[in-house]
């Protein structure tokens, strides 16, 4: 079996190395000011895709990518690691494109290449980590997706060639079979990306793009793009504005790291847990307040749409704290909150999970094959109802399955989306091109570039605005007085056809949450500059001396120091409410201060004083782990 492969790669800037001009006025990245590298995701679905050919000989590799002329530096590589031709797409009209923009254009390039077997693509790319132009491709060509996958091969099943892959959700693993043409995009994690070949590095390292031959060029005239749907004029989101945000804390104290300063950090640790409960998970930073809703909302304003997430016949927590937001944004605009829950025997099973946060319509999809989630049923349903209300927003979790179904939902609607947003809000906005002002948009607020800036992202003429949130970014709230709302069981065979349950959950691997981490009242967590696996061991030892969690930040996670993922804090990660938060080693990047700025008090321990971290800490302690962390432990465990 030979198979005819493409592989979507991008050339990224170094997130690591931002200064004040990496962002032009418009709000697009400043890609010729920065340096660049090959995003490492999509490296790995190279590599990936050298392992098929390996596997199956005579199969053929195209790689694509999408930007400068200076993206032909991982074009070259891409040749001399084994791909057979390299396309560069370039052209000033692509020029400042979103995702969906930027998708089109791919999706337009395929197709002058020729439907392949499998597309390739890395699950995301470092300077936005949106995780949303592979689905979006994929919807455009009409393709089968897989996302987040780990491992992949493929086989013959009754004479037809299908792919068998390892796929990463949460909580765990699942494995999956599905028919070919797919679309697949590849965690970082999938393929270790092998040393390149010498003899293609000297052919090709100086290769220069033609109109034939192994490397080519092509702009928007060669792939018969329509202008309007490409760059900054096809991009349904708008960048309203970029800025650095510095928290400010509730009180300042500056410390040594000597005795008589660690013991009043050692008093004020002792003290909280002289009064705090007896476990971690009594935390109540956690528990669902109660809130008043305004009520129905006018038939004539479009509503406010969230999709409810279930897992073993419960509403997700994040999609509970999304219906909370989204009947503060309806009674902001005067309109109604729907909501829909899609899945297998779930009728008048959440209901009474949904309903209470103040839905005046539910819409509640049960069939066969619904559960487990697969893309296409769950998107086709979702496309369809939104055609039918028109929801001005639609919100969704930025899980692993949000991820996975908003992209392809949005392609579906040619509707802008916005991945991990940390605050939502209405307000006004102004093209600075004509001057027209819009009124009561949906304000989508999250960092970006590697955590560097926050960005807020408007949508202006399309609809719905769609935006995924993390889990803990909002609080759950249900309503304050009884709230009757409808619910409606739609035909589900109405909505999806038997071509759409083509892809097998063979079987699922997933364990119950292994910390508290979330809930916990203190949390102490430990970043790059923790330094060492080593040094990381003496915060889980203050951890268990504090009843406490451990977590750590993005930079500790990549570097080894801590190796369970599900400890990651931030706006890719896990966001904590934490009573008290040791923040030991970590610079405090917005990326990572997202995910725990809601702290109630923040102590950190930073050899740096100028350390950004400093800035929202009510204790910083100038010091390092290895010098601090011993000295508070032994004054923790000295009795008073």
């Amino acid at each position: 079996m030979t198979l005819n492969i493409i592989v979507l790669a991008k050339q990224v800037p170094d997130t690591r190395d931002v200064g004040p001009d990496a962002m032009t006025a418009e709000g697009t990245v400043n890609r010729s000011a920065l340096p660049v590298l090959f995003n490492p995701d999509d490296l790995a679905a190279l590599e990936q895709a050298l392992h098929l050919k390996e596997q199956h000989p005579g199969s053929t590799i195209t790689m694509l990518t999408m930007g400068l002329p200076r993206a032909a530096e991982i074009l070259r590589e891409g040749l001399y690691r084994g791909v057979d031709k390299a396309i560069l797409l370039t052209d000033r009209a692509l020029g400042g494109a979103d995702t969906l923009a930027t998708s089109y254009a791919l999706s337009q390039a395929i197709r002058k290449i020729g439907i392949p077997d499998i597309v390739l693509c890395g699950r995301q790319a470092i300077d936005g980590d949106t995780a949303q132009v592979g689905p979006q491709v994929a919807e455009k060509l009409g393709l089968t997706q897989l996302t987040c996958v780990e491992s992949l091969e493929v086989d013959s099943c009754n004479g037809k060639p299908v792919c068998l892959a390892t796929r990463s959700i949460d909580g765990g693993t699942e494995e999956v079979k599905s028919p070919l043409p797919c679309l697949i995009t590849v965690c970082g994690t999938a393929a270790p990306c092998r040393p390149c070949n010498a003899r293609l590095l000297m052919t090709h390292k100086r290769a220069v793009p033609q109109a034939e031959g192994p490397l080519q060029q092509w702009g928007v005239a060669d792939i018969k793009a329509d202008t309007a749907q490409c760059g900054l004029a096809g991009s349904p989101t708008k960048v309203k504005e970029v800025r650095n945000i510095a928290f400010k804390a509730k009180e300042k104290c500056l410390l040594s790291a000597s005795d008589d300063d660690l013991a009043k950090v050692a008093r004020l640790l002792t003290e909280h847990l002289q009064a705090a409960p007896s476990t971690s998970s009594e935390c109540d930073c956690d528990k669902p307040g109660k809130v008043e809703a305004k009520g129905t909302g006018s038939q004539d304003i479009a509503p406010v749409l969230v999709y409810c997430e279930m897992a073993h016949g419960r509403v997700a927590d994040v999609s509970q704290e999304l219906l909370t937001k989204g009947r503060e944004l309806a009674d902001r605009l005067g309109a109604d909150l729907e909501a829909v829950a899609i899945g297998t025997d779930i009728k008048d099973k959440v209901e009474e999970q949904i309903l209470p946060y103040g839905v005046d319509t539910l819409y509640i999809y049960s069939g066969a094959g619904l559960t487990p989630y697969t893309t296409q049923p769950h998107a086709r349903i979702m496309s369809r109802l939104i055609g039918e209300r028109h929801p001005q927003i639609a919100l969704l979790g930025a899980t692993t399955i949000g991820r996975d179904l908003g992209p392809r939902v949005s392609s579906a609607c040619t509707s802008g989306l916005t991945a991990d947003c940390t605050e939502l809000e209405i307000g006004d906005y102004t093209d600075k091109r004509t001057d027209k002002v819009y009124h009561d948009l949906l304000y989508q607020i999250r960092p970006a570039f590697g955590g560097n800036i926050v960005a807020t992202i408007v949508n202006p003429d399309h609809r719905p605005q769609m935006a995924t949130v993390r889990s803990g970014v909002m609080k759950a709230e249900l309503c304050a007085t009884p709230h009757k709302g409808k619910v409606v069981y739609p035909n589900v065979a109405d909505y999806v056809s038997p071509s759409d349950f083509n892809v097998e959950v063979l079987s699922q691997q997933v364990a119950a949450c292994p910390n508290e981490l979330k809930h916990a009242s203190i949390v102490v967590a430990g970043g790059y500059g923790v330094g060492s696996a080593a040094n990381f061991d003496l915060l889980r030892q203050l951890a268990h001396e504090l009843h406490g969690e451990v977590g750590a930040s993005r930079a500790a996670i990549d570097a080894g120091f801590c190796p369970e993922t599900d400890r990651q804090i931030g706006q890719t990660g896990v966001t904590v409410r934490p009573k008290i938060y040791i923040a030991c080693g970590i610079s405090g990047a917005i990326q990572h201060v997202a995910g725990m700025k809601d702290s109630r008090l923040v102590i950190s321990i930073n050899r740096d004083a100028d350390a950004p971290i400093n800035q929202i800490a009510d204790y910083a302690i100038a010091g390092t782990v290895e010098e601090v962390v011993p000295k508070l432990l032994r004054l923790l465990q000295t009795p008073c």
